[in-house]
């Protein structure tokens, strides 16, 4: 145990200053914590899309 916890501080001494920024890469007591960021996608349909979707759904795509 002793051995792995050498090797990770050895790894996390390694993480790039910019990589450490972005993650928050840090030791708290004898924890490694990190901050993984979560992406999220939030998406609209905006009202041109939705009147053309109508004409597609009522076999009149052009008009």
């Amino acid at each position: 145990m002793v051995e792995a916890i050498n090797a990770m501080s050895e790894l996390v001494e390694d993480v790039p200053d910019a990589a450490r920024a972005y993650f928050q890469v840090a030791w708290e007591g004898e924890k490694l914590v990190w901050w993984w960021p979560r992406l999220t996608l939030v998406a609209s349909e905006d009202s041109d899309l939705k009147q053309r979707r109508a004409r597609l759904e009522n076999g009149s795509l052009f008009g």
